[in-house]
């Protein structure tokens, strides 16, 4: 059984700004399984969150891929954004940061303001993604 959650990224109320799918993952999945849940899920962007690995030398992160209907992608704002609202107040609420491991970008922050807890409000996130890839 899988925990997702349905996040408008980018907006106000429900069903306004740009939608993403979040899932929860508790261990990793095979990549041809992880791109078929993005096409079920029909969104423009499914972000798989993974448990904290620590890795030899570096703390613990949780890892984020994240899928389209045609495969895994580099980078994505808004699913980065969603994944972070999912992870903040839903999966981590006691944190008010979080920072992605990632396939293809390193590593992301991302913090909340104007959130006292995890109850999610109208909490602001940010974020520096990379200016580019080689």
């Amino acid at each position: 059984m899988l925990r997702y959650w349905h996040v408008d990224a980018f907006a106000a109320k429900p069903f306004d700004g740009n939608p993403a799918i979040v899932v929860e993952l508790v261990e990793e999945l095979p990549d041809a399984l992880l791109h078929a849940i993005a096409k079920e899920m029909n969104q423009s962007e499914t972000a798989y969150a993974l448990p904290p690995i620590a890795t030899a030398g570096s703390a613990a992160l949780p890892m984020l891929r994240r899928f389209t209907s045609e495969g895994e992608i580099d980078l994505c704002g808004h699913a980065t954004l969603a994944s972070a609202h999912a992870y903040l107040t839903q999966i981590d609420p006691s944190k008010t940061k979080v920072t992605f491991d990632t396939k293809f970008s390193g590593r992301l922050d991302v913090s909340t303001k104007g959130r006292e807890g995890g109850d999610g409000g109208n909490a602001t996130l940010s974020t520096d993604l990379p200016k580019c890839f080689q």
